[in-house]
């Protein structure tokens, strides 16, 4: 990090979490935005299969869940909701994503998440060993073992994404 840059609160945030969790995490600050999925696995030298995204979906009317899927894959509104048992589900605006969150679209870490929102996590993340994902911020990322990530959001595992990676 640059030295004359006050620290990011929600990097500090997301640290702390992690700490205080036990949770093992490595830490990069790029420099740059990485709001997609080829731009993080280019940033930190992985294949993007490695590479997660934390998103949050509402209904419309305030119920909110939030998915943890492989990047190379997109995540499913319909068995999205289907699996957290609620109605029509879309991807929340960046706004509502910081309201909701504190983080900013994009940056969202996979742990340090509200408790009071359920978490799912597709079944083929799930089989990752570690991922790479969100740490607080646009330009920062963190790797992370997938059990982690997992317990620390008492997630809920189920097929939320389509068959097909993204391409």
């Amino acid at each position: 990090m640059n030295e004359d840059v006050a620290p990011d609160p929600a990097v500090l945030r997301f640290e702390a979490f992690a700490r205080a969790n036990g949770i093992a995490y490595d830490l990069v600050d790029t420099g740059t935005h990485t709001l997609t999925v080829s731009q993080a696995a280019e940033a930190v030298g992985v294949d993007e299969e490695q590479v997660i995204k934390t998103l949050l979906f509402h209904d419309g009317e305030g119920q909110c869940v939030i998915a943890i899927a492989n990047g190379a894959h997109r995540v499913d509104a319909a068995l999205l909701a289907q699996e957290a048992g609620f109605g029509p589900l879309k991807l929340a605006k960046p706004h509502v994503v910081v309201e909701r969150l504190g983080y900013p679209a994009g940056g969202v870490p996979p742990i340090c998440l509200p408790p009071d929102l359920p978490v799912i996590v597709d079944t083929k993340a799930a089989t990752l060993e570690w991922c790479v994902g969100g740490a607080g911020s646009i330009t920062h990322l963190a790797r992370l073992s997938m059990a982690d990530i997992i317990r620390a959001n008492s997630a809920k595992i189920a097929p939320i994404t389509g068959p097909e990676p993204l391409r």
